[in-house]
């Protein structure tokens, strides 16, 4: 994320590790929230797609795993559908 400053007119800058520069100015509390937000979103997003891509088990992997801890996992799937359809 870099080093945050506090500029002398009170506003907010970053200064980058990766650049060995200033990287952003003149930014609000607000605007370095939104900055922070926007990065974590695009990570887990990133972060999601990589699981969809690669990490997807087929469902009978899932049954063949609950068998081991004596889960009936179709069981368990129609009770969390039932509990969340009030």
């Amino acid at each position: 994320m870099g080093l945050i400053f506090k500029q002398p007119n009170g506003l907010y800058g970053r200064w980058s590790s990766i650049m060995d520069n200033v990287s952003d100015i003149d930014m609000t509390k607000q605007d370095y929230i939104d900055m922070c937000v926007e990065k974590a979103i695009d990570k887990a997003t990133e972060d999601a797609k990589w699981v969809l891509e690669k990490r997807v088990l087929e469902y009978s992997d899932i049954q063949e795993q609950a068998k081991t801890y004596d889960v009936d996992i179709d069981k368990e799937i129609d009770k969390l559908r039932n509990d969340n359809n009030g």
